[in-house]
């Protein structure tokens, strides 16, 4: 995907109502919920502003909240990850110019596929963990919790590596 603004507003749009229509009502063996919305997230490219990765963020979270009903879990979780994004990726790009750095968009081709599913990982799990902890509101049943997060985790991410490869691959 390149930096072209039109196609991230598409592809924004297109997870969100992947996610609502599709992916909200599946639920794999109780514990897993895949939440590939924040693939958004991960793909923004590395010159996006600061500011504006925060506030996608927590856009896309709110949008969420709002057609789930749920009062700012989503934006909570997904400002979250925007700002992790924004600290962790340097450390997973390939040690270049500065100036070579603006243009790289996070995918398995720029980053490696090593890098990026690390890069992943990091940021699903953020996510995942921040919107269980707060859905949970508690820390009593932290086993439990746990293992929804990393259940929900390696689902979004196979999604999101499948995804990936393909879009690789094409």
């Amino acid at each position: 995907m390149n930096a072209n603004p039109l196609r991230y507003l598409l592809f924004f749009v297109v997870l969100v109502l992947v996610q609502v229509l599709t992916l909200n009502n599946v639920h794999l063996f109780g514990y897993a919920s895949p939440y590939l919305y924040i693939w958004f997230i991960i793909l923004l490219p590395y010159a996006t502003p600061r500011y504006l990765t925060l506030f996608l963020g927590f856009l896309l979270g709110a949008i969420l909240d709002l057609m789930n009903a749920t009062p700012g879990i989503h934006a909570f979780a997904t400002t979250l990850a925007a700002g992790v994004s924004i600290l962790a990726l340097p450390y997973f790009m390939p040690h270049e110019d500065e100036r070579d750095r603006v243009h790289i968009i996070p995918s398995m081709q720029s980053l490696g596929i090593g890098a990026f599913v690390k890069y992943s990982v990091l940021i699903v799990f953020v996510h995942h963990f921040a919107l269980y902890a707060i859905e949970a509101f508690s820390f009593n049943h932290f086993f439990h919790l746990f293992f929804r997060v990393i259940v929900s985790t390696l689902f979004t991410l196979l999604l999101i590596l499948s995804l990936e490869y393909f879009k690789m691959k094409r």
